[in-house]
């Protein structure tokens, strides 16, 4: 699931060194050494002003790309502002600022978070499907609060991800398990699986939907998309995350159409991500709609009470 990233990439005297990787089938956590050429100071910056792999030009964007071409689903994945900062194959992308020890120096280091677009779907991307991933990045950029880019130093960097990774996510059984919201929508969970860094599940909602030309079309706004994440997962101590304080992993929509009236309704995968990882280990079971689904370490024979 984690390990220590040989290779470095230098260019224009730049050099990106891959420090970890953190990775599960939904999201893949990438820590970056940045050095800066010399002379250039890589420095504290304005208040809400931060450092960025990637600026608002065709060329200054982040590519992730299987290195053998595996065919996947492909997408845009949006970034601050909603302005595309990264394009591929169906993922999501966020930079994480991280402490600078000297800011008198020119080397600073990064975190960033690729998240998968459709969870366990078919042709999405597998971030530990032992298909080793090329990463392309442009340079360096300060980005202000008003979503403008700066160019600190262009270069032409590239790293090859190795993506063998033993899963350690765990399936439970949870057939059954309906969840209604305060609207009187309800929401049934048949698919569920845990692992140290998400909560990934499939359902099905009674959510009203636009029509199926609307459907396929895809119009509709956030505000139609149902919102499932009622899951607790209660330890073994007794104390419990609610995953409502989670943010949902994918923002892509779904649906099947029901083949008595031919009327589309949700079907969906979606994860739920995790601030820090999670010690599977400490989990008892886990909550959904009064229903308590039983985890184990040992084994997928999860049951449903």
């Amino acid at each position: 699931m984690s390990k220590e990233l040989a290779g470095v990439s230098a260019s224009n005297g730049a050099t990106l060194t891959p420090l970890a990787v953190l990775v599960d089938e939904n999201v893949c956590y990438l820590r970056l050494r940045i050095e800066a050429p010399e002379g250039t100071t890589l420095g504290a910056l304005p208040e809400g002003c931060s450092y960025r792999l990637y600026g608002d030009e065709n060329g200054e964007q982040v590519r992730l790309e299987p290195v053998d071409k595996t065919p996947y689903i492909r997408g845009f994945a949006t970034g601050d502002g909603g302005t595309v900062r990264a394009y591929g194959f169906g993922y999501g992308l966020e930079e994480f600022d991280l402490p600078d020890d000297d800011p008198t120096d020119n080397v600073i280091e990064t975190m960033l978070r690729f998240t998968a677009d459709q969870a366990m779907a078919e042709k999405r991307v597998r971030f530990n499907d032992g298909v080793s991933k090329r990463l392309t990045l442009g340079g360096l950029w300060i980005m202000s609060p008003d979503i403008r880019f700066e160019e600190v130093f262009r270069a032409d960097f590239t790293l090859e991800i190795d993506s063998r990774f033993e899963s350690r996510a765990i399936p439970l059984t949870c057939a059954g398990a309906v969840w209604t919201d305060e609207g009187g929508i309800t929401y049934t969970v048949d698919q569920l699986q845990l692992s140290p860094l998400t909560l990934s599940f499939h359902y099905t909602s009674d959510l009203p939907m636009c029509d199926l030309h609307e459907a396929r079309q895809m119009r509709i706004t956030p505000d139609d998309l149902p919102q499932p994440n009622a899951f607790t997962l209660i330890r073994k101590d007794g104390s419990a995350i609610n995953c409502k304080d989670f943010a949902l992993g994918s923002e892509c929509t779904g649906f099947s159409i029901n083949e008595r009236d031919w009327q589309p309704y949700w079907s969906l995968w979606d994860y739920i991500v995790f601030d820090e990882p999670l010690d599977l280990s400490l989990v008892d079971h886990v909550e959904y709609g009064g229903h308590s689904i039983a985890f184990s370490m040992e084994s997928p024979d999860s049951s449903l009470g």
